[in-house]
């Protein structure tokens, strides 16, 4: 969670400015978050103990490039979605009903 919130933002309030609200959104500056060399010094917090880890000891980080293609379901691009499993909950867990067999 700590890596999605420095490189996509975590909400932490909201600006209200008349009558629109504007989310206020903490992560690492653009300069900080350009390249993968940058990404892979990131330290995460453990979900088991009180300290932090350097990235690279519990990922492995990919740079691809492909080509971008947007499925569309009915001639709509759906959207995007992300979810965090509950702590002390493997990802494999998680995965394991919609993985085929």
């Amino acid at each position: 969670m700590s890596t999605a919130a420095a490189i996509s933002g975590t909400p932490v309030g909201i600006y209200k400015e008349g009558n629109r609200k504007h989310p206020d959104v903490v992560r690492l500056r653009p300069q900080d978050r350009a390249r993968l060399s940058q990404i892979e010094n990131l330290y995460v917090n453990s979900s088991q103990e009180n300290v932090k880890v350097p990235l690279l000891s519990v990922a492995t980080l990919k740079d691809i490039l492909e080509t971008a293609r947007i499925r569309r379901r009915e001639h709509f691009a759906p959207y995007p979605s992300c979810a965090f499993p509950a702590p002390g909950v493997l990802a494999s867990e998680v995965l394991a009903p919609i993985e085929p067999n």
